[in-house]
Parts: C-alpha cells; sequence; structure tokens
C-alpha cells in the first residue's frame, strides 16, 4: 500500500517590506520539506525555492510587480496540493501597494467580503485618502519633504517668457539659474513680487553682475514666468514636489506618504463606512490622533539643526536676505 502524501500547508501568509517578500505557514502533517511556487498571472506558477523551514523570504522579488505565491509541502510519497495563493506587491522602505492599503482599510472597516462598497469605490476613498495625507505632509514637512529630481530647461529667448511646468508638478521648492559650464554654478532666483510689477515694465530693466540678478520667476497656470525676459541658451533648473498618482491597480505604490500609511488605511475605512452609515466615532478619533503624531514628528525631524530664517519682510523692498533683495549666489 501506497504512503501517505503530506498534508496541505496551512495559516500560508505573505507580508512585504524593505523590498523583500515573508511567506511563512504552519506545518505539514507527514511533510518533509516545503516547495515555493510564484506566478506573475496568477495562472502559470513557478518552483522558486525548497526549504525544510516554514517561513521563506523572497528577496528576488521585483518592487512594483504583482505576484502571487504558493506553497507545497512533499515527503517521500508525493507533493499536496498548493495552498491558496496569496497576492502581493513587493515594496521598499515606507512604501506600501494599494492592494495592501485596501485589504487593510477593509480589515479596519470590518467589511471584508461585503460588496456593498465595490473595489472601485475602495480605490477612489484610498486615493482620496493619500492624496489628503500627502498635501498635509507636504506642508508640515515643507521642503524636507519628497523632491523629484530636479527639472531643467534651457531658455529660447521667447517673449513672454512663458515655459511649460513639469507633467508632474504639484509644489514649487526652487528655482536656480545656471550661470557656468562648471557642475554646481547656480543662482538661486526669488519669486516675483506684484507689489513691484511695474519696476520691470517700459524699459526699466537695468541688469547687472552677468545680466542675471534681477531676474524673478512666477507661477502662471501651467508656465513658470520670468521677469525680465531671461535671454536665449540660460539652464535653468526647478526644485518641485511631484503630484500624487491616481491610484487604479493593485501593484499601484503609495510613495512619499514616509511610513504614514496607517493614516490612509483609516481614513478609507471611514469613507467607507459613512456610506453604509456606520458609527465612525473610534476611527474619527484615531484619525485625529494620526494626525498631531504626523504634525509632531513633522516639527522635531531634524533635532540636531534648529529651523533657520532664510527670507524676511521689509517694509522697503519687499522679501530680501536681510542686506539685500537680490537673488542668492551658489557655487
Amino acid at each position: 500500500m501506497a504512503g501517505s502524501l503530506p498534508s496541505v500547508p496551512n495559516n500560508f501568509l505573505v507580508q512585504t517590506g524593505n523590498g523583500t517578500v515573508y511567506l511563512n505557514w504552519s506545518q505539514s502533517v507527514g511533510s518533509s520539506g516545503y516547495y515555493i511556487l510564484r506566478s506573475t498571472d496568477q495562472i502559470n506558477y513557478t518552483q522558486i525555492a525548497a526549504t525544510s523551514s516554514l517561513q521563506y523570504y523572497d528577496t528576488t522579488a521585483s518592487t512594483g510587480i504583482l505576484y502571487a505565491y504558493e506553497v507545497q509541502a512533499w515527503n517521500g510519497n508525493g507533493t499536496s496540493n498548493a495552498t491558496s495563493p496569496q497576492v502581493v506587491t513587493p515594496v521598499n522602505y515606507g512604501q506600501v501597494s494599494l492592494g495592501a492599503i485596501r485589504l487593510a482599510a477593509q480589515q479596519r472597516a470590518d467589511m471584508i467580503n461585503n460588496n456593498f462598497v465595490t473595489t472601485q469605490e475602495w480605490n477612489s476613498y484610498i486615493s482620496k485618502s493619500y492624496t489628503e495625507l500627502y498635501d498635509m505632509l507636504v506642508e508640515v514637512y515643507a521642503d524636507e519633504y519628497y523632491l523629484a529630481s530636479p527639472y531643467q530647461f534651457i531658455t529660447d529667448g521667447r517673449s513672454p517668457a512663458l515655459y511649460p511646468l513639469p507633467v508632474d508638478f504639484y509644489k514649487l521648492l526652487g528655482v536656480d539659474l545656471g550661470i557656468s559650464s562648471s557642475n554646481n554654478a547656480w543662482l538661486t532666483l526669488r519669486k516675483f513680487p506684484f507689489a513691484k510689477r511695474n519696476q520691470y515694465l517700459y524699459g526699466n530693466t537695468t541688469v547687472n553682475f552677468l545680466g542675471y540678478l534681477n531676474l524673478q520667476y512666477r507661477l502662471m497656470g501651467n508656465n513658470i514666468e520670468f521677469v525680465p525676459y531671461p535671454i536665449a541658451n540660460q539652464v535653468i533648473q526647478l526644485w518641485y514636489i511631484p503630484r500624487p498618482k491616481v491610484l487604479m491597480a493593485d501593484s499601484d505604490i503609495l510613495d512619499g506618504i514616509s511610513g504614514w500609511d496607517e493614516y490612509v488605511v483609516i481614513d478609507a475605512a471611514i469613507k467607507a463606512m459613512q456610506k453604509e452609515e456606520s458609527d465612525i466615532t473610534v476611527l474619527a478619533a484615531q484619525k485625529m490622533a494620526m494626525e498631531q503624531r504626523i504634525r509632531a514628528a513633522a516639527s522635531n525631524r531634524d533635532a540636531g539643526m534648529p529651523e533657520q530664517v532664510t527670507d524676511v519682510m521689509n517694509g522697503i523692498s519687499g522679501y530680501g536676505n536681510m542686506m539685500s533683495d537680490q537673488p542668492f549666489g551658489g557655487y
């Protein structure tokens, strides 16, 4: 009589973080070891490892890709059926996927397997909560928050000097003007004060120091404008915060929220429970406490270096660096 196959491993769980995927399960009766299976389409699975342990770290998965995992037990008589697949998107430090957030929010709202709120509605709630959190982090952390890579373009002498902003532009942090071909040879430009608008009209455009020091900028719709008009072939560099993405696919990553994904979970759960007309008192209190923690953390992020005043308003020249309203130097 043939021997028995091992039982299917139970309590199979998958977690992700720090760029890896962690799998664990309970002992299978009669097993000698376990096979780890992985798929990117939830149809075709490939064995990626064999282990005698009850856990496995997958360090070969790529971040931002949706994977499905299964585990099979084996012994000398053969292999068990696979566990039910567990789906996850590997993420780096401080990141989380839409699918993981939605599951956590459904658990928080006690709405697992509840079809009253559709998947599309959950995704919409999460996107709105994510944008709300993102905007709050931008506000409280200011220029210590999330930066895109600096965006550069070259002026062409156009008049008026309107140039398009990056397509993912959200908020501006600073503008630099290149003053030589050397590395880090930049001049920091100031924002154009509307109260001084007539200073640059009708020929009153005196310039000095290589013709740069009067150059200022202002945002105009989806463009940035320079006053007075810069000449052609000058390099402009924008430091900016990118806009938050719209979340649609389960593998979409909530980036730039500095590990505060619990806020999104709570707020999305509140939105779903409001549709269900359930009591949100407890979650609302948790959301308020979370917001207070975010603001407190922002105020002491760099405890070793207190904030410094770089711009002051005076009644004579508007914004200036105490002694002058000229741009800051680079190098």
